[in-house]
Protein backbone atom coordinates (compact mmCIF):
# COMPACT_ATOMS: atom_id res chain seq x y z
CA UNK A 1 0.00 0.00 0.00
CA UNK A 2 1.23 3.51 -1.09
CA UNK A 3 1.73 6.73 0.84
CA UNK A 4 3.38 9.04 -0.97
CA UNK A 5 3.15 9.08 -4.87
CA UNK A 6 3.52 11.96 -7.85
CA UNK A 7 0.88 12.36 -10.32
CA UNK A 8 1.98 14.13 -13.84
CA UNK A 9 -0.70 14.92 -15.83
CA UNK A 10 -0.76 15.39 -19.47
CA UNK A 11 2.60 15.48 -20.93
CA UNK A 12 2.57 16.43 -24.38
CA UNK A 13 6.13 15.53 -25.31
CA UNK A 14 7.27 18.06 -22.55
CA UNK A 15 10.61 16.32 -22.06
CA UNK A 16 12.44 18.91 -20.25
CA UNK A 17 9.55 19.80 -18.10
CA UNK A 18 9.20 15.90 -17.77
CA UNK A 19 12.92 14.91 -17.36
CA UNK A 20 12.57 17.85 -14.16
CA UNK A 21 9.73 16.40 -12.56
CA UNK A 22 11.01 13.37 -12.32
CA UNK A 23 14.37 13.90 -10.97
CA UNK A 24 12.37 16.35 -8.06
CA UNK A 25 10.14 13.24 -7.23
CA UNK A 26 12.54 10.54 -7.56
CA UNK A 27 13.28 11.10 -3.48
CA UNK A 28 10.61 12.02 -1.79
CA UNK A 29 8.03 9.46 -3.42
CA UNK A 30 7.38 5.51 -3.13
CA UNK A 31 6.02 5.14 -6.58
CA UNK A 32 4.92 7.77 -9.72
CA UNK A 33 2.10 7.87 -12.11
CA UNK A 34 1.13 9.22 -15.49
CA UNK A 35 -2.60 9.99 -16.50
CA UNK A 36 -1.21 9.40 -20.42
CA UNK A 37 -1.38 12.23 -23.08
CA UNK A 38 2.20 11.77 -23.62
CA UNK A 39 2.15 12.45 -27.31
CA UNK A 40 1.20 15.52 -29.89
CA UNK A 41 3.95 18.25 -28.80
CA UNK A 42 6.37 20.55 -29.49
CA UNK A 43 9.26 18.28 -27.68
CA UNK A 44 10.90 15.18 -28.12
CA UNK A 45 8.53 12.56 -27.36
CA UNK A 46 10.85 9.60 -27.86
CA UNK A 47 12.79 11.14 -25.07
CA UNK A 48 9.40 11.58 -22.91
CA UNK A 49 9.30 7.64 -23.36
CA UNK A 50 12.16 6.61 -22.25
CA UNK A 51 12.22 8.86 -19.03
CA UNK A 52 8.94 7.19 -18.19
CA UNK A 53 10.08 4.08 -19.21
CA UNK A 54 13.44 4.37 -17.44
CA UNK A 55 12.15 5.74 -14.44
CA UNK A 56 9.14 3.10 -13.73
CA UNK A 57 6.74 5.38 -14.41
CA UNK A 58 2.92 3.24 -14.18
CA UNK A 59 1.09 5.54 -17.01
CA UNK A 60 -2.12 4.76 -18.76
CA UNK A 61 -3.51 5.57 -22.25
CA UNK A 62 -4.64 8.81 -22.98
CA UNK A 63 -7.06 10.17 -26.33
CA UNK A 64 -3.88 11.02 -27.77
CA UNK A 65 -1.89 8.07 -27.43
CA UNK A 66 -5.24 6.16 -29.13
CA UNK A 67 -5.22 9.21 -31.54
CA UNK A 68 -1.40 8.55 -32.38
CA UNK A 69 -1.94 4.59 -32.65
CA UNK A 70 -5.13 4.32 -34.71
CA UNK A 71 -3.61 7.02 -37.20
CA UNK A 72 -6.42 9.41 -36.37
CA UNK A 73 -6.80 13.08 -35.30
CA UNK A 74 -3.61 14.24 -37.47
CA UNK A 75 -5.07 17.35 -38.55
CA UNK A 76 -3.95 19.59 -35.45
CA UNK A 77 -0.12 21.37 -34.92
CA UNK A 78 2.35 19.49 -33.20
CA UNK A 79 0.87 15.77 -34.16
CA UNK A 80 2.74 13.44 -34.10
CA UNK A 81 2.71 9.87 -36.38
CA UNK A 82 3.69 6.11 -35.68
CA UNK A 83 6.72 6.39 -37.75
CA UNK A 84 8.25 9.25 -35.54
CA UNK A 85 8.18 6.79 -32.66
CA UNK A 86 11.06 4.49 -31.74
CA UNK A 87 10.40 0.65 -31.94
CA UNK A 88 10.65 0.11 -28.47
CA UNK A 89 8.62 3.22 -27.61
CA UNK A 90 5.57 2.54 -29.64
CA UNK A 91 5.18 -1.04 -28.27
CA UNK A 92 5.24 0.34 -24.59
CA UNK A 93 2.61 3.02 -25.81
CA UNK A 94 0.97 -0.14 -27.36
CA UNK A 95 0.52 -1.77 -23.95
CA UNK A 96 -0.23 0.74 -22.09
CA UNK A 97 -3.78 -0.02 -20.32
CA UNK A 98 -6.48 2.44 -19.89
CA UNK A 99 -6.91 2.33 -16.50
CA UNK A 100 -4.89 1.33 -13.49
CA UNK A 101 -5.66 0.49 -9.75
CA UNK A 102 -3.74 0.32 -6.75
CA UNK A 103 -4.08 0.57 -3.31
CA UNK A 104 -3.28 3.59 -0.79
CA UNK A 105 -2.98 3.52 2.59
CA UNK A 106 -6.59 5.28 2.83
CA UNK A 107 -7.97 2.83 -0.24
CA UNK A 108 -8.24 2.00 -3.80
CA UNK A 109 -7.35 4.47 -6.33
CA UNK A 110 -8.14 4.08 -9.56
CA UNK A 111 -5.61 5.76 -12.85
CA UNK A 112 -7.06 7.15 -15.62
CA UNK A 113 -6.99 9.69 -18.23
CA UNK A 114 -10.34 10.97 -18.80
CA UNK A 115 -13.23 9.11 -16.56
CA UNK A 116 -12.87 5.90 -15.78
CA UNK A 117 -12.65 3.74 -19.36
CA UNK A 118 -13.52 6.85 -21.29
CA UNK A 119 -10.57 8.69 -22.19
CA UNK A 120 -12.74 11.88 -23.36
CA UNK A 121 -15.11 12.39 -20.43
CA UNK A 122 -13.87 14.88 -18.04
CA UNK A 123 -14.84 16.34 -14.39
CA UNK A 124 -14.18 20.68 -13.58
CA UNK A 125 -14.07 22.31 -10.99
CA UNK A 126 -17.17 23.83 -12.51
CA UNK A 127 -19.60 20.97 -13.21
CA UNK A 128 -22.95 20.77 -11.60
CA UNK A 129 -26.20 19.01 -11.26
CA UNK A 130 -26.73 18.38 -15.28
CA UNK A 131 -22.61 18.09 -15.96
CA UNK A 132 -22.44 15.61 -13.25
CA UNK A 133 -25.55 13.37 -13.42
CA UNK A 134 -25.36 13.31 -17.28
CA UNK A 135 -21.34 12.17 -17.07
CA UNK A 136 -22.03 8.33 -17.28
CA UNK A 137 -18.18 7.25 -16.17
CA UNK A 138 -18.74 9.12 -13.29
CA UNK A 139 -21.62 7.92 -12.04
CA UNK A 140 -21.17 4.66 -12.80
CA UNK A 141 -17.62 5.18 -10.29
CA UNK A 142 -19.60 6.58 -7.77
CA UNK A 143 -22.57 3.83 -8.21
CA UNK A 144 -20.07 1.17 -8.00
CA UNK A 145 -18.57 2.93 -4.59
CA UNK A 146 -14.99 0.64 -5.58
CA UNK A 147 -12.51 3.54 -5.55
CA UNK A 148 -11.57 5.89 -2.29
CA UNK A 149 -9.91 8.29 -5.20
CA UNK A 150 -9.70 9.00 -8.52
CA UNK A 151 -6.48 10.70 -10.27
CA UNK A 152 -6.96 11.47 -14.08
CA UNK A 153 -6.12 14.08 -16.01
CA UNK A 154 -7.41 15.02 -20.13
CA UNK A 155 -8.90 18.38 -18.84
CA UNK A 156 -5.24 20.03 -18.14
CA UNK A 157 -7.03 21.53 -14.67
CA UNK A 158 -5.89 20.94 -11.59
CA UNK A 159 -8.44 19.93 -9.11
CA UNK A 160 -9.09 18.38 -5.82
CA UNK A 161 -12.70 17.16 -6.00
CA UNK A 162 -14.97 15.60 -3.57
CA UNK A 163 -18.47 14.14 -3.94
CA UNK A 164 -19.74 11.59 -2.56
CA UNK A 165 -17.14 8.97 -1.26
CA UNK A 166 -14.67 9.26 -3.59
CA UNK A 167 -12.04 12.18 -4.26
CA UNK A 168 -11.04 13.31 -7.65
CA UNK A 169 -7.65 14.55 -8.12
CA UNK A 170 -6.94 16.01 -11.68
CA UNK A 171 -2.57 15.98 -12.32
CA UNK A 172 -2.97 19.25 -14.57
CA UNK A 173 -0.47 19.26 -17.15
CA UNK A 174 3.10 19.58 -18.24
CA UNK A 175 1.75 21.78 -21.40
CA UNK A 176 3.60 25.18 -21.18
CA UNK A 177 1.56 27.17 -22.70
CA UNK A 178 -1.34 25.86 -20.39
CA UNK A 179 0.45 26.19 -17.07
CA UNK A 180 2.62 23.46 -16.52
CA UNK A 181 3.03 21.53 -12.95
CA UNK A 182 2.72 18.42 -11.68
CA UNK A 183 1.75 17.07 -7.85
CA UNK A 184 2.88 14.96 -4.78
CA UNK A 185 -0.16 13.26 -2.99
CA UNK A 186 0.51 12.11 0.76
CA UNK A 187 -2.25 9.75 1.45
CA UNK A 188 -1.36 9.41 4.95
CA UNK A 189 -1.76 12.93 5.61
CA UNK A 190 -4.42 13.59 3.27
CA UNK A 191 -2.88 16.20 1.48
CA UNK A 192 -1.69 17.20 -2.16
CA UNK A 193 0.86 19.46 -2.95
CA UNK A 194 0.65 20.73 -6.04
CA UNK A 195 3.94 22.15 -7.64
CA UNK A 196 4.06 25.15 -10.50
CA UNK A 197 7.25 25.56 -13.18
CA UNK A 198 8.27 28.93 -13.59
CA UNK A 199 10.72 29.54 -16.02
CA UNK A 200 11.81 26.03 -15.88
CA UNK A 201 12.37 26.25 -11.68
CA UNK A 202 9.77 24.06 -9.00
CA UNK A 203 7.87 26.36 -7.00
CA UNK A 204 5.88 25.10 -4.35
CA UNK A 205 1.67 26.02 -4.29
CA UNK A 206 -0.18 25.65 -1.05
CA UNK A 207 -1.26 22.40 -0.10
CA UNK A 208 -5.02 21.55 -0.20
CA UNK A 209 -6.48 18.57 1.68
CA UNK A 210 -7.59 15.80 0.14
CA UNK A 211 -10.98 15.25 2.47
Amino acid sequence: MLKHIAAIGDVHAEDELLGRALEFCRERVESTFCVGDIVDGSGDVNRCCKLLRENNVSSVRGNHERWLLKNEMRLFADVHYPEDIEKDNLQWLRRLPSTLVFQSVRGSVLLCHGMGEDDMKTLLPTDRDHALSSNTELVKILRENKYRYVIKGHSHRRMVRRIDDVTFINAGTLLQKHGPGFCIIDFGQQKVQFFDFINFEITACEPLRLA
